[in-house]
């Protein structure tokens, strides 16, 4: 098994399960994932350079509301890479 580098704030060991659930919900690392994790989600795409605007928006939109879904899902409607998505071709 290989040894993944994980970043400082959820780094140390987690008597059970509670305590490492505890910790990623307070982790701005994990949040950041869920956050991109949603971005590729709504727009079935990695993002790109010309993301980063969106991106960052969302980022902080779902950092200043302490973690709340129903924000981050706001902010990725209301994201331009979202809302000006180019539409797939048939």
């Amino acid at each position: 098994m290989e040894v993944v580098n994980v970043a400082a704030d959820v780094n140390g060991p987690y008597p059970n399960v509670s305590a490492l659930l505890a910790k990623l919900a307070t982790s701005q690392t994990a949040g950041d994932c869920y956050t991109v994790q949603w971005f590729r989600y709504a727009l079935k795409r990695e993002p790109l350079g010309r993301d980063a605007c969106s991106l960052q928006r969302m980022l902080t939109s779902f950092r200043n509301s302490q973690g709340r879904v129903r924000d981050l899902v706001l902010a990725v409607a209301s994201a331009d890479a979202f809302r000006y998505a180019e539409k797939e071709t048939p």
